[in-house]
């Protein structure tokens, strides 16, 4: 295998084993992991630069990233961003996750009651309830307006996510070629 640069910066290989390499790694979902990992990394980090910080903070803390490879059909590979679920803290005697609360504030929330709701199956709480929301009485609470951070976070990293994929795409590919072995010890 040979591999030269061009004036233009573009590279070649040459060479049949080279080729067929680089048609595997292309087919592999491990490398595609690697790959959208890179790039997921980069929109986790503005994610967490674009999170608004509550009280807690705990939030910004939470906002993890999960690359996985994909089982079904042509999904080589995908990731997760957003808060994850063993995060939590303590807010007034009270345990707080934020993965449970990430999407409100991601979104905001409409006015809504903040009656106790009976069950369906007490017929009588469950007619007073409704009686008492129409006739305007109970706790009403304002809505929360909404503070996107992670489609944010998505649109403004897009290049930057798209280079670390490509440069990370690059050196899995000039390793597959050059016959490098991996870290197990294995020949790719």
């Amino acid at each position: 295998m040979r591999r030269s640069s061009a004036k233009f910066g573009a590279e070649v290989v040459t060479g049949f084993a080279a080729i067929e390499a680089i048609g595997k790694a292309a087919k592999s979902r491990q490398l595609a992991v690697r790959i959208v990992k890179a790039g997921a990394k980069v929109v986790q980090a503005s994610a967490r630069a674009k999170a608004p910080r509550g009280k807690t903070g705990l939030l910004k803390k939470a906002i993890g990233m999960k690359a996985v490879k994909g089982t079904r059909g042509k999904t080589l590979a995908f990731a997760v961003i957003g808060a994850r679920s063993k995060v939590e803290g303590a807010k007034g005697g009270k345990t707080v996750k934020p993965s449970k609360y990430a999407h409100l504030v991601e979104r905001g929330t409409k006015p809504h009651s903040l009656v106790k709701r009976a069950k369906k199956a007490d017929v009588a709480g469950w007619a007073a309830r409704e009686k008492l929301i129409a006739a305007g009485g109970g706790k009403k609470h304002p809505g929360a307006t909404p503070k996107p951070f992670l489609g944010p976070a998505l649109q403004s990293s897009k290049a930057a996510a798209g280079r670390a994929m490509e440069r990370v795409a690059e050196q899995e590919i000039w390793k597959y070629a050059s016959g490098k072995k991996d870290r197990r010890g294995g020949k790719r």
